[in-house]
């Protein structure tokens, strides 16, 4: 039943913020001069009008996106923007709505002058978008061991169903002792495909985990690389992960979760998604988008990132910034190697004081906290200064949804669908609004238009799974957590939702072995226990049925008066 409270919210980039602009840039703006009579003077920058290499929005960094977009700004009488329209596209919104925030809280102008006196006027301008990026080719080029010399090179691809975790790669000792940590390694791929020799490039710190990590990549099988069609060796890199989680519901550590000094520090930086290993869930994939090298006193002097074109490198002036903004200890205080490559969370966002992206980043954390007056307070700011601020829009929604207020937050759903038609994430929003009016119809609608704009996403096939089943709809209901599964298998969510589903339907045997899977897969709400204590209080097994029904409302005391609602009582 996680899937009432679906949310899928504004992005957010955490990490290092650079604030303070670049002394050089890589974009430009000028000003576009229109002939005026009667006297008039348009308005005049006060000072040189610039976006900074690190006013650019990191979305945009991994899209590779650039190019020119037009504004005309109206300036009051004080010399502030006061609007700000787009004349011309540069074909990417998010570098369009950056420039506007950006004209709007930080670019001043002298006013206008008709008569000599202060007036309001308008000025159009045109912003330059061009990426503070570079080339970095030759890490990708090291990856597969042999020289290119201009053949048609592919490297090895990965077999899914043999590259994967599963929870037995995690030692259960190392599990009770907190082991926890990244293992790199080098890989040999044979022309068949099976994997010859391994290296170990850079240890977790904990030899039962690096053990661990090399006997699973021993087993991994590829499709070959080819050199001009021919099957060649080659060598590939394969980065695991080790992390315990906050919701282990085993056996309890022993010790405290701990990292090994040198658990996030690489002797090179490894191109490729890591294989996540958790107490939690298993065959997990993260892609990696960006590495950070940094000298022995802390200093960042190398940034990569992944972007649609490739693999890329920060210019220096945004690499300077960010090495002030991230501050990270010298080498000698964290026990790491002098000079070492970290994955870490580091991120280029538009923090321009008082602008859109602030007020909107603010929202998210509220919204995070559970406080939805806050968030509003917060996305509405954003919205004042830019209207056109889809996320914002949807962020609000969400906090007006979590207020019940379900009429303001169907006008936000609207504006924000309004502004990025068609968006599955806004929709499967809207959807679980209208679900939560009790509108399924119009929920089943949107969960509809959202699996069609995007046929192979998990969440919209859960929503619409759990929106039919509260409508009666059980056996629809099933065979929509069925495809969901098929997309992300042992999602707790998912059992949960088709869980509730079989509940609806009077199959109790079927919903307590989805619950069972749903709560070992690490699933901490209170539903799966409730709905499990319903099923087995049906089937004859009441004191086993209450105690999961007392487990459920010590997790969430309000759950049994929610359920109740839903006419799931025992």
């Amino acid at each position: 039943m996680f899937a009432r409270s679906v949310a899928v919210a504004a992005t957010s980039f955490l990490g290092a913020v650079i604030s303070t602009p670049a002394t050089a840039q890589s974009s430009s703006v000028r000003i576009l001069v229109d002939a005026l009579g009667d006297g008039a003077v348009a308005p005049v920058p006060a000072a040189p009008l610039s976006i900074s290499d690190s006013e650019y929005p990191l979305a945009a960094l991994t899209e590779a996106q650039e190019g020119n977009v037009t504004l005309n700004l109206i300036v009051d009488a004080q010399g502030r923007v006061t609007f700000a329209q787009r004349l011309t596209s540069s074909a990417s919104d998010i570098l369009e709505q950056t420039a506007v925030q950006i004209a709007r809280t930080r670019w001043t102008f002298e006013p206008a002058r008709k008569s000599g006196e202060a007036a309001v006027g308008s000025v159009k301008v045109e912003v330059n978008w061009k990426l503070p990026l570079l080339a970095a080719d030759e890490f990708s080029a090291e990856m597969i061991g042999i020289p290119i010399g201009g053949k048609k090179v592919i490297q090895p691809k990965g077999n899914t169903e043999t590259n994967r975790a599963v929870r037995a790669n995690y030692p259960i000792a190392s599990v009770r002792r907190g082991e926890q940590g990244e293992v790199a390694l080098r890989l040999e791929v044979l022309e068949t495909g099976s994997v010859g020799q391994v290296e170990l490039l850079d240890s977790s710190g904990f030899s039962r985990l690096d053990e661990s990590a090399i006997a699973a990549a021993k087993r991994y099988t590829y499709e070959p690389g080819t050199v001009d069609g021919s099957p060649t060796r080659m060598w590939t890199y394969v980065m695991w992960q080790f992390n315990i989680g906050p919701r282990y519901v085993g056996r309890r550590p022993a010790t405290p979760p701990q990292l090994a000094a040198r658990t996030y520090c690489h002797s090179r930086p490894i191109l490729t998604a890591p294989v996540l290993v958790t107490t939690e869930a298993t065959n997990e994939q993260v892609n990696l988008r960006q590495w950070a090298h940094a000298t022995v006193d802390g200093t960042i002097d190398d940034v990569l990132i992944l972007t649609t074109k490739g693999w890329m490198r920060f210019n220096q002036p945004l690499v300077e910034n960010l090495s002030r903004a991230a501050a990270l200890p010298p080498a000698a205080r964290v026990n790491r190697t002098p000079s070492c490559w970290f994955n870490a969370s580091l991120a280029v966002t538009p923090r321009v004081e008082n602008s859109a992206e602030a007020a909107l980043q603010s929202g998210i954390v509220n919204s995070r906290l559970a406080d939805a007056d806050k968030a509003i307070e917060d996305f509405t700011k954003a919205l004042a200064i830019n209207s056109d601020l889809a996320r914002a829009y949807n962020g609000r929604a969400l906090a007006y949804r979590d207020k019940g207020d379900y009429e303001n937050a169907l006008k936000d759903h609207d504006q924000a669908l309004r502004i990025t038609p068609n968006a599955p994430g806004f929709l499967i929003n809207r959807g679980t609004t209208y679900q939560r009016m009790g509108r399924f119809a119009e929920s089943i609608d949107d969960f509809d238009e959202a699996i069609r704009n995007n046929p192979r996403l998990p969440a919209a096939f859960n929503s619409r799974c759990y929106a039919l089943a509260e409508w009666g709809k059980a056996r629809e209901a099933i065979a929509d957590c069925n495809r969901a599964l098929r997309l992300r298998p042992g999602d707790p969510s998912i059992l949960d939702s088709r869980g509730y589903a079989y509940l609806r339907m009077g199959d109790y045997r079927a919903a307590i072995a989805d619950y069972d899977e749903a709560i070992k897969a690490g699933a901490r709400a209170a539903e799966p226990y409730f709905g499990r204590g319903v099923a087995k209080i049906r089937s004859g097994s009441a004191d086993e049925g209450n105690g999961d029904i007392a487990e459920a409302i010590k997790r969430d005391p309000e759950i049994a008066e929610r359920m109740a609602k839903m006419g799931v009582t025992p």
